[in-house]
């Protein structure tokens, strides 16, 4: 009985963690994209400043008002569906989604069930191997809700899904690719998507255009190695023609600087295999999230201040190297320090032990530090 207590408390634990990583992906949902909280009658309870620009309004404004009625209105006033999707995947890819978990791309007019990200987040987490998902859209038809018929239950549906950013680094470079290979166009990836494929889709199919574009890409229109002698539209393929198509897409190598900021990690270990753990201010970047021991970041090396847990162990801390961890606006750059203290030394703080990091829900920033610590 005490061994099943432990294991439910540590799954218990484990479940505490996911969640504080859940609440952190929403800050910074609600720090870079549209974010909107609905009530169950689906009126704004709170929105942020990027989903009230992109309705022309103030954030004040919306708070009390109908989404549905908002939505309606605008989709009457701009009835341009194709060239929304794509305006949303030219926004998306600008930012750098290598520091996220999932990325996920959702239409306006789609009403999410308060507690759908957190059980796509849970279905990620049970099945590695998962690349894409998305539940099923149903429609209000008096007053019952029925579930859309138009594809298949296993198909994965654009306006709700989510990808793991791996999966979405594969797939979304087709629809640009393919593009760009039928145009015959080495494609500077500074022009838009928008750009060249406005002139060839249909404002009522360009979900289903960009979605067979990207099936089409990852299958047939290989990057470096196009598959032209199974390929369907072969004679309409002006790189063909050319004899390019291993040169397109054109990749531009050239990055935008980010931002360097800098911090000391110490890690403290005990003679109980165990790792001295913080937990993050519940605001700001990693929210709540548990943490080693480190200084706070700042944008000058020199500006640098010892936190209190070097000032208690002191010159013990040996130097282990150092390394850059880069989130999507600025670099990390990480000095880390190691030491070994008997655990009364700091028995009011948070001890982990070692084998349990890797479900610890801590962030990828704090796992790699203690990996570069060993």
């Amino acid at each position: 009985m005490w061994f099943t207590n432990r294991k439910l408390l540590s799954e218990n634990i484990y479940l505490k963690e996911q969640a504080a990583e859940y609440e952190n992906i929403k800050h910074e949902l609600k720090e870079e994209m549209l974010y909107f909280l609905l009530n169950k009658n689906s009126t704004i309870i709170e929105v942020n400043e990027r989903f009230a620009a992109a309705l022309d309004l103030q954030a004040n404004d919306l708070v009390g008002k109908n989404l549905n009625d908002l939505l309606l209105k605008k989709s009457i006033n701009k009835p341009s569906p194709g060239k929304k999707i794509i305006q949303a995947f030219n926004y998306g890819l600008k930012h750098s989604i290598n520091d996220y978990n999932l990325v996920g791309k959702f239409d306006g007019d789609i009403i999410l069930p308060s507690n759908y990200l957190y059980t796509m987040m849970i279905g990620f987490i049970q099945n590695k191997k998962l690349g894409l998902c998305s539940g099923v859209i149903a429609n209000k038809k008096n007053n019952s809700w029925e579930i859309e018929n138009r594809y298949n239950k296993d198909h994965a549906r654009g306006a709700i899904k989510l990808y793991t950013h791996k999966c979405f680094n594969k797939i979304e470079s087709e629809y640009p690719k393919v593009i760009g290979k039928i145009l015959g166009e080495i494609t500077d990836p500074q022009k838009t998507i928008e750009d060249i494929a406005s002139q060839y889709q249909s404002p009522n199919k360009a979900s289903d255009l960009i979605q067979s574009f990207m099936d089409y890409g990852s299958a047939i229109c290989l990057p470096r190695n196009p598959k032209c002698d199974e390929c369907l539209i072969e004679k309409f393929c002006e790189a063909r023609k050319k004899n390019i198509q291993h040169l397109i897409p054109f990749k531009n190598l050239s990055l935008e600087k980010k931002k360097i900021k800098f911090t000391r990690a110490y890690i403290v270990v005990n003679n109980r295999n165990e790792i001295l753990v913080n937990r993050r201010k519940s605001s700001g970047m990693l929210a709540s999230m548990l943490e080693v021991p480190n200084d706070q970041w700042v944008n000058k090396k020199k500006l640098l201040e010892r936190n209190a847990i070097y000032e208690k162990v002191g010159n013990k801390f040996k130097y282990k190297g150092a390394f850059t961890y880069s989130f999507s606006h600025f670099d990390l750059d990480i000095d880390i320090y190691k030491t070994v203290v008997k655990k009364k030394m700091f028995k009011d703080h948070k001890w982990m032990k070692t084998n349990q990091i890797h479900i610890s829900g801590m962030p990828t920033v704090m796992k790699q530090i203690i990996k570069k610590s060993r």
